[in-house]
C-alpha cells in the first residue's frame, strides 16, 4: 500500500482502501487516481450495490415512458411522477396514454416547438394523450388534485409536469 503524504484516513475504515492506496484526508479520497474511471475497485463496489427503486404501477408499464431512440429509458423517470400518474390515471378513471415520456436530449431537438431546456429530458414531464374536451377535463383535475402545478394544454394531449419553483415557473397553465 502507497502511503500518500504519510496521511492515513481519519476514519480508518478499511471499505475505503480497497484500491490499495491509502485516503489523502479522508475516507473519501485516496491517490490511486482511478476512482473516475471503472478500475477502481470502490467504484466497481458501489455500482454492484447500487439500489434500484422499484415501484409497483397499476396502471402503466415502464416502457411506455421511454424515448423512442433509447431503449430502457422509461427507467429515468422521476419516481414521485410515476407514482403521481399511478393515482391520476386512478382518479380520472379512464385510460391515459402516453404519447411522449422520457426524450434523451438529441431526440428532444428534433421535434419542433420543443424547449431545449424540457422537463422530458430530465424524466420530470409527461405528454397524455386527450383528444376530447371530457378526458382534458378528467386529466386535468386529477393533476390538480394530486398537486401538479405545471400544465399544457394542446389540441390533443396534455403536458404535465414536476419540475420545480426555482427551475421553472409553478402555478401554471399555458396552451400549445
Amino acid at each position: 500500500m502507497s502511503n500518500y503524504n504519510n496521511t492515513k484516513c481519519k476514519c480508518d475504515h478499511p471499505e475505503f482502501n480497497e484500491c490499495g492506496n491509502e485516503p489523502k484526508n479522508c475516507c473519501l479520497h485516496c491517490d490511486c487516481g482511478v476512482h473516475d474511471n471503472k478500475d477502481c475497485k470502490r467504484i466497481k463496489r458501489l455500482e454492484e450495490n447500487k439500489i434500484e427503486f422499484n415501484i409497483k404501477l397499476n396502471y402503466f408499464d415502464i416502457s411506455e415512458f421511454e424515448c423512442p431512440c433509447e431503449k430502457g429509458s422509461g427507467k429515468k423517470m422521476d419516481l414521485n411522477l410515476l407514482m403521481i400518474l399511478d393515482n391520476m390515471r386512478h382518479r380520472a378513471k379512464i385510460p391515459f396514454k402516453i404519447t411522449s415520456g422520457y426524450r434523451c436530449q438529441k431526440y428532444n431537438d428534433t421535434l419542433k416547438n420543443s424547449s431545449k431546456n424540457s422537463a422530458h429530458c430530465l424524466g420530470k414531464a409527461v405528454d397524455i394523450a386527450a383528444p376530447t374536451s371530457k378526458q382534458k377535463y378528467l386529466i386535468i383535475e386529477s393533476a390538480l388534485h394530486f398537486g401538479i402545478q405545471r400544465l399544457g394544454v394542446g389540441s390533443n394531449f396534455i403536458h404535465i409536469d414536476i419540475q420545480e419553483e426555482n427551475e421553472k415557473p409553478t402555478k401554471v397553465i399555458w396552451t400549445y
